[in-house]
């Protein structure tokens, strides 16, 4: 309250003295008006008069006996006038009795239900008006029991003596001493500790008759405060407030030790100049979000100390957006980060060397399985060898008699012939045994064996030089004598390849076609190279459906070089696993169909001859495997 409005406002609760006046002055309306009602009857009263005896209407006692009658009614009327104003003036007067007892009444409650101290005192420092919770904070017996008493009945004297200055200097300039922060001891010895506001008390006039003091207890406030700036100055942790200008307002010692600069350092200017420069858009953008409202439970950037080093810190930060301010706490995490870099080290290092060691047991594992594949095919290769070599023998000999017997048959056939033209004599001189020749010549329809004989034996001789060819076949694809590298002509490792597989073929409903164009002599493996081609055949036959085709191509091609091409109409592959074709032990087919290893073994064979294996596949139209091999370049097997 300030002292302009310490002049103007009025008491809530109106003077004995100012009551007493509104009733003199109603008093003082009611007998006015009763005289001017008189002075007025009398005046009517004599001009009816003069009016009458200029007209000579009324006598003298008739006029006489009216103005008794008039006077009577007037008085009559003014008495009741004059009862009815005091009584409505009783009633106001009673109702305002009531309403300052309850205006009483709701201040003493008022002041009484605050938590603050509420007291009033004269210009003697003595107390007019308290409320309980002064009387409770000093240790009164009672809000009555302080009136009339002063500050030296519940404080010290040294405080009392602090206290009367204060209000001495109120009293003399008029001047309010507002939230004064006032440590106390009561006179039981209990420190306590307030901020105390003291204004000037005006009475009606304006003048200072004293002073009114409310006094806030802020004992709890400043003990929370007390343990608040210990835990912010012992803290290990580094605790600041910031404000969103981008500023430290304040730091706690942790700072200090960590970064080596002053408190005065870290709040002189803008903390993002002290962060790296890589974190610094981060930082900026975190910032800005905690400048919206959002809490930050866990960010890290580097804070550069005052020797020109970075520490790593992680911070979690809390905006008060109303006050424009940032709570934080921050944690040094160098350390950590030291030892986290170290086992990703170390992670990093086992996690390669287990990789090596993968690495090596796949490739044992496939060096032992293509080699078990080798052996597997060098046996099928000696097997085939020797089962070629058993039946070329006896198809040698079954060859060579089918030849002396076709070629005898000739002469047995001519004897048949010679001995008919005897048939006549015979039956002359033997008809019996004419007559047996004759039954067992029709039994066995003899000229039609005569006639069909010579082309029995030569499609037997077909058969036995396709046998041969058979066996010359396998032969040429095991290539057991053939073990070192030597030039030779793929076409034909190509075509004894499709007639070993076209069984096969046969029985899943599919069509070998070979388009072989020239090639020239390729120095190579070429048992290897029959297996490669044998792989590619079979897996096209496996990948197409029933009707389907697979077609293989050989031709030159520049920089001397030649392929041969394995195409079928099969589904395709799928681009998910088109790269993991040529791994180890990955197949499609299922279980027991294939082990996986044929198209690794023979991506390894190529390579070895210094060769490349391509595919091409679209999902429903089929794949193209294309083997390109050097015609000169020499490679050592794997």
């Amino acid at each position: 309250m300030n002292e302009a409005e310490a002049t103007t406002k009025t008491p809530i609760i109106q003077s004995p003295d100012r009551k007493h006046t509104a009733v003199f002055q109603g008093f003082a309306w009611s007998a006015g008006g009763a005289l001017m009602s008189i002075a007025a009857g009398a005046l009517l009263f004599g001009w009816l008069c003069l009016l009458s005896e200029k007209q000579g209407a009324l006598a003298s006692p008739f006029r006489m006996a009216i103005f008794t009658l008039l006077i009577t009614l007037v008085f009559v009327a003014l008495t009741w006038w004059n009862a009815r104003f005091l009584m409505r003036l009783d009633t106001d007067r009673q109702r305002a009795e009531r309403d300052a007892v309850e205006e009483h009444h709701l201040l003493r409650t008022l002041i009484d239900n605050l938590p603050d101290m509420v007291f009033v005192k004269d210009t003697r420092h003595r107390f007019l008006l308290n409320n309980a919770a002064h009387a409770r904070t000093l240790g009164a017996a009672s809000v009555a029991d302080m009136l009339g008493k002063s500050d030296i009945d519940y404080f010290p004297p040294e405080l009392s003596v602090q206290m009367r200055a204060e209000e001495r200097q109120i009293v003399e300039t008029g001047t309010p001493l507002i939230d004064k922060e006032q440590h106390l001891i009561n006179k039981s010895g209990n420190p306590f500790v307030v901020t105390v506001a003291k204004v000037p008390f005006r009475d009606t006039q304006g003048k200072i008759i004293g002073i009114v003091g409310i006094a806030h207890d802020i004992t709890r406030r400043k003990q929370a405060e007390e343990e608040r700036d210990r835990f912010f100055t012992l803290s290990a942790d580094m605790i600041c407030i910031a404000g969103f200008d981008g500023r430290f307002k304040r730091v706690n010692p942790a700072f200090e030790n960590l970064l080596g600069y002053t408190a005065a350092e870290l709040t002189s200017g803008p903390w993002i100049e002290r962060v790296h420069p890589d974190d610094r858009a981060a930082t900026v953008a975190e910032a800005s979000k905690l400048a919206l409202g959002a809490v930050t439970l866990y960010f890290e950037n580097r804070y550069r100390c005052k020797d020109g080093t970075y520490r790593w810190l992680s911070w979690t930060a809390v905006p008060v957006v109303r006050e424009g301010r940032i709570y934080a706490v921050a944690r040094d995490t160098t350390e950590r980060r030291r030892v986290e870099e170290q086992l990703r080290d170390a992670n990093r290092r086992l996690e390669q060397a287990v990789e090596s060691e993968r690495t090596a047991q796949r490739s044992l594992i496939t060096a032992q399985s293509a080699m078990v594949q080798t052996e597997k095919l060098a046996g099928l290769g000696q097997m085939v060898a020797g089962v070629a070599h058993e039946i070329n023998n006896p198809l040698s000999f079954v060859s060579n008699n089918v030849a002396v017997l076709q070629r005898d048959l000739r002469g047995v056939v001519l004897l048949l012939a010679l001995y008919a033209q005897a048939d006549a004599f015979l039956e002359e001189k033997n008809p019996q045994l004419f007559a047996e020749i004759g039954e067992v010549a029709g039994q066995m329809d003899l000229p039609y064996v005569l006639a069909n004989l010579q082309e029995i034996l030569a499609r037997s001789r077909e058969g036995l030089k396709r046998i041969q060819q058979i066996v010359k076949d396998l032969r040429d694809f095991a290539r057991l004598d053939e073990s070192d590298l030597q030039e030779a002509n793929l076409n034909d490792g190509v075509q004894s390849t499709v007639i070993i597989v076209k069984g096969h073929a046969k029985k899943h409903g599919i069509s070998l076609v070979a388009e072989l164009k020239e090639l020239p002599p390729v120095t190579c493996y070429p048992a290897k190279i029959n297996q490669v081609i044998m792989n590619l055949i079979s897996n096209a036959i496996d990948a197409s459906g029933p009707g389907g085709q697979v077609i293989i191509r050989s031709r030159a091609v520049p920089d001397d070089a030649v392929q041969i091409e394995v195409s079928d109409t099969g589904s395709g592959i799928d681009p998910s696993i088109r790269a993991r074709i040529f791994d180890p032990f990955f197949t499609t087919k299922r279980q027991g169909e294939g082990t996986g290893l044929g198209l690794s073994i023979s991506y390894g064979i190529i390579k070895d001859h210094g060769g490349t294996i391509d595919v091409q596949s679209e999902l429903g139209r089929g794949s193209s495997f294309t083997v390109t091999l050097p015609v000169k370049r020499r490679a050592s097997p794997s």
